[in-house]
């Protein structure tokens, strides 16, 4: 099933999502890129019912919802509601807050505050994996500071490149790039949030700031694969974002490894 062109405006995406129907589709297309599987049959023909929100097989009679076991599992708001919080999520780098998102969507609060944890939670993939092996890494060479910790690190087999005022260099030339990241980051922090990131949830964020650094020069894979995720992963209940992830049911947003590549995605 064809995905529909990207909406690169607002009035774009109005037009292309326009109705409950046509976001049926696209997160029917999103789902089963290859084409509909039957869970219980295998079977590859379905028909979606009046309510925009369960398919039934043609073969086996068997009625699922489109939205089972995504981050949309169980809603009741419309799902241009969803689609269109999760394009505003990836298309502006400042990104939403929940209180944009209150306001823009005309949701309560702890609506907004839920949907945003869930796209979150399915910004960081279910199957990845911390790097290993020693060709990823080994003869590497490693830019650091002068801190005295690093001077081993020759022995490990890495090559050290300092970059230091103690050596000659000018303030603003040390180590720019990482300052840069984290400059960015906290001053996204101050200002879209406010500085009011609870410790239980800084995680999430630092995911979002990672997901959306690594895909900022392709906003059409950014959401395809937003969604795609989704298909994967529930994201957090009500309760589980108000229980600590120490207590019983409680939830610890999940931690990206950082090697996750730039998709480039046909569409």
């Amino acid at each position: 099933m064809p995905r529909p062109a990207f909406p690169k405006t607002l009035p774009e995406f109005m037009r292309l999502f326009s109705d409950e129907e046509a976001c049926a589709q696209f997160v029917i297309a999103a789902r089963w890129p290859e084409g509909f599987r039957c869970q219980r049959c295998a079977g590859n023909r379905s028909y979606v019912r009046k309510n925009q929100r369960e398919l039934e097989c043609a073969k086996c009679g068997y009625i699922g919802s489109v939205t089972a076991g995504t981050v949309m599992h169980g809603t009741r708001k419309p799902l241009s509601t969803w689609l269109l919080a999760a394009w505003l999520l990836v298309t502006d780098k400042r990104g939403v807050s929940s209180h944009q998102l209150e306001r823009q969507l005309g949701l309560r609060h702890e609506t907004a505050f839920q949907m945003l944890h869930k796209l979150r939670a399915a910004m960081v993939a279910p199957d990845r994996e911390l790097l290993r092996g020693t060709n990823v890494i080994e003869g590497a060479t490693i830019v650091t500071d002068d801190l005295s910790h690093y001077r081993d690190m020759p022995l490990a087999g890495y090559q050290r490149c300092v970059e230091s005022t103690a050596h000659g260099m000018a303030h603003d030339d040390v180590l720019t790039h990482y300052h840069l990241v984290i400059s960015n980051l906290k001053a996204w922090l101050a200002g879209t949030h406010h500085g009011r990131v609870e410790p239980k949830h800084l995680q999430a964020y630092l995911n979002e700031y990672a997901f959306r650094f690594n895909r900022r020069r392709n906003l059409p894979a950014a959401f395809a694969r937003l969604l795609g995720i989704g298909t994967q992963i529930r994201g957090p209940t009500y309760h589980q974002l108000y229980t600590d992830d120490g207590e019983p049911g409680g939830w610890a947003h999940p931690a990206s490894t950082g090697s996750e590549a730039e998709e480039d995605l046909p569409w």
